[in-house]
């Protein structure tokens, strides 16, 4: 979902202002918009299971989250119906829908009742899924709860970041809806175009921040894999991939700032996850390799291999 939003928002951006036509802006707005609504509410869901929200019913966590999850359900399907309601507006301008046009522009304070809401929304998911690590339930699978100590710091402060973006989120779509009554959008964005652009690469590298943490939280005890001990296996993949997303970014900004071709830039990106790909392959036979070596004293001592390969009576095993 958030490789879906960071698309439609390179798109919107690589268009440009003025290279931007109308069916483009709506559509690549619809698939945007979908991310945004559903990425606050799964993540809420994927703390809820983690602390245990599902498997004791009776249990105090499923008590205080009860009403507060049955409300951002309720808030999340009205979010979808005004994006679906929003979407047919646009695309069908036709005079029947102009009362229903008036109702979407309410607004509380001057601030559209839309943009409320929405914040309303993702501040009641952040504030619940702290509140959920807060106080986790009883965990039933064995070391469970020792999973969860060791993934819930980074869990907390992923939560801390969300919470941050969501407040400049917030003011940002606060700041615009306020200054758009005075003049048209496209007069804000030639004023303020380096302040937009310095506030976007703000938001952006603090989900990055965000990505990194719930990556350290997966592979730090793997509370989200069901598994009752860590594999270093997925740690040294999770470095590789955070190594390749870094390296790829760094060469794609460099080509955009030597103003390269966008053809080679393609070719060099594309070398480049080759190479990457090679290597790891590379990596993965050497460490099997050696897993295979480090097991084979256990296997070929006290004939475990022969018993192994050798089909003989209960009785007769030593």
């Amino acid at each position: 979902m958030g490789a879906l939003f960071f698309i439609s928002h390179s798109s919107i951006a690589g268009l440009g202002l003025f290279g931007i036509t109308y069916r483009n802006i709506i559509f690549w707005w619809s698939v945007g918009m979908v991310p945004v609504i559903l990425l606050p509410f799964a993540w809420y869901v994927i703390i809820l299971w983690y602390a245990g929200f599902w498997s004791e019913p009776l249990a105090p966590l499923h008590r205080s989250q009860r009403v507060g999850f049955g409300l951002i359900l309720f808030m999340l399907l009205s979010g979808f119906s005004a994006l679906l309601i929003g979407v047919v507006l646009l695309v069908i301008p036709a005079p029947q829908f102009t009362p229903l046009r008036i109702s979407i522009r309410w607004s509380v304070a001057g601030i559209p009742l839309l943009a409320v809401g929405y914040s309303v929304y993702v501040l009641l998911c952040i504030g619940l899924s702290l509140d959920a690590l807060r106080q986790p339930g009883p965990s039933k699978r064995v070391m469970g709860m020792l999973a969860r100590q060791r993934a819930r710091p980074w869990l907390i402060a992923a939560s801390l970041f969300m919470l941050i973006i969501s407040l400049l989120v917030i003011g940002v779509m606060v700041w615009l809806v306020q200054d758009s009554r005075h003049r048209f959008f496209w007069e804000i964005y030639l004023d303020f175009h380096e302040r937009i652009a310095r506030l976007d690469l703000l938001i952006s590298g603090l989900i990055c921040v965000v990505v990194l943490l719930v990556g350290q939280a997966i592979v730090s005890y793997e509370v989200f894999t069901g598994k009752t001990l860590p594999r270093r296996g997925l740690t040294r993949h999770w470095y590789r991939a955070v190594l390749l997303s870094g390296g790829t970014a760094v060469l794609i900004s460099a080509t955009l700032t030597i103003q390269l071709r966008p053809l080679y830039s393609q070719i060099l990106v594309a070398v480049a996850i080759a190479v990457f790909y090679a290597l790891i392959s590379w990596r993965s036979y050497v460490e099997r390799e050696r897993y295979m070596a480090q097991l084979r004293p256990f296997v070929s001592s006290q004939r475990l291999l022969d018993q192994l390969l050798t089909q003989t009576a209960p009785q007769e095993v030593d």
